[in-house]
């Protein structure tokens, strides 16, 4: 048994993200209530009843404009919802405050209807397999994060369990590594399914790798041109190096600014003592560098 999960990005947000927080709120509403509504019948191995999948999913064929937007808020069962949960609070919540609370929303919508265009146009318009989940708009996300954070660091957290053996821990690679390789493994899932399908599958591969090219797209073409427009400001803000705003008073010196993923390396190297100190801007106090 082999468990993986991202857990943090090298980036503080400035402000709240009120947008991520509200579409994670609604997606786990709707999972609720398909789940009461399951609990009412037979609890079975789809958390989310097919009614409900057929009334809110997307088919093309059913001509339904507002499924486009509704199928977004729908989730298979709580693994398709919490693994999707996840990805969109670490870097949903960071495209959010780099572009703001309008932009974003916005921007959410376009890459989940880029996405969701980009599965029918591999699977075919007449699939009566109701498109659910919001991976295509998280996967525009990543895009976005590609080029804004491509050079910031991703956190994992892995615990491994093979009868006797049990490891766990962490390990530190760079967005653009991890993110690329996502889109790797997409494709390579992408061209075995449609392969075996004999064309027409691709389950919602093609919707993640259609979300990540938007969301890339949208970000890098919209700051080269508020550029060659000889515009003051970007259209959104795209730092190139990790956040480093953390300093440290080790053995009555004070050195940094440090990035976060920085503090952790030299804690792990013992360059650090545990008994160090941490200050960023806006603390009151110096705490211990170890609650960091």
């Amino acid at each position: 048994m082999f468990f993986l999960l991202p857990v943090s990005v090298d980036y503080r947000t400035d402000r709240w993200p009120l947008v991520t927080f509200t579409l994670i709120g609604t997606c786990t509403a709707v999972y609720l209530i398909g789940l009461t509504i399951t609990l009412g019948d037979s609890v079975g191995s789809k958390a989310v009843p097919d009614t409900l999948i057929r009334s809110l999913g997307l088919i093309p064929a059913r001509g339904d404009v507002v499924n486009w937007f509704t199928h977004l808020f729908v989730h298979g069962g709580l693994l398709h919802l919490l693994g999707n949960m996840v990805f969109l609070f670490l870097f949903g919540s960071v495209v959010e405050d780099t572009m703001g609370r309008g932009k974003f929303l916005l921007f959410y919508f376009f890459g989940g209807l880029v996405a969701s265009g980009a599965h029918f146009t591999i699977s075919g318009t007449a699939d009566q397999i109701p498109l659910v989940g919001a991976s295509g708009a998280i996967s525009a996300c990543l895009g976005a994060f590609l080029v804004l954070y491509g050079t910031t660091q991703i956190e994992f957290k892995y615990f491994v369990w093979l009868f006797v053996f049990v490891r766990a821990g962490g390990f530190h690679v760079a967005s653009w590594v991890m993110i690329s390789f996502w889109i790797l493994k997409d494709l390579g899932s992408l061209a075995f399914s449609m392969q075996r399908d004999g064309g027409g599958g691709g389950v919602a591969f093609g919707t993640h790798l259609g979300g990540m090219l938007a969301g890339f797209v949208v970000v890098a073409i919209g700051n080269r041109f508020m550029k060659r427009s000889a515009k003051k400001d970007l259209l959104f803000e795209v730092p190139r190096v990790p956040l480093r705003n953390v300093y440290i008073c080790q053995r009555d010196e004070q050195i940094g600014p440090f990035s976060k993923v920085q503090v952790r390396r030299m804690l792990d190297s013992g360059a650090l003592d545990l008994e160090s100190l941490y200050w960023m801007e806006g603390m009151v106090d110096w705490l211990p560098v170890s609650d960091l």
